[in-house]
């Protein structure tokens, strides 16, 4: 069995932090919902650390078995990881978020990032509060 993230997971690939994706900088347990092109415009080749400092890849998705299958745009899906043998600390992912944050044009956005980047003192605190 290959090494699979612990949840919730912390992206650390967002190009744009003035987009909606920056809505989407944790998933809390790798179940998505959505079509195949949300999938790959925003999921597929991302990279993501789990609160052990972990760094996978999302390489795919599984559809999971349920009554959504009947509904194309509700289906529920599992992403499948790939891991990447190797870690991240706390101070690369505080300075990847600090530099995002320093991106946002959205001055109450910019102060909250800030605020709760503050209150982070371990890889687990960044699950808290982002």
């Amino acid at each position: 069995m290959t090494k699979q993230p612990q949840f919730p997971v912390l992206f650390l690939s967002i190009n744009d932090w003035n987009s909606d994706e920056t809505e989407t900088i944790v998933i809390d347990n790798g179940n998505l919902y959505g079509t195949e092109e949300i999938f790959k415009e925003y999921y597929l080749d991302d990279i993501v650390a789990d609160s052990n400092g972990d760094v996978f890849k999302i390489t795919g998705r599984e559809k999971l078995a349920s009554w959504r299958k009947l509904i194309p745009f509700m289906a529920k899906y599992r992403c499948v990881f790939e891991y990447q043998n190797r870690q991240v600390t706390f101070n690369q992912v505080k300075e990847y978020l600090a530099n995002g944050i320093a991106l946002i044009e959205d001055p109450e956005y910019k102060s909250i990032g800030e605020d709760s980047l503050s209150k982070c003192h371990s890889l687990k605190d960044f699950f808290e509060f982002f």
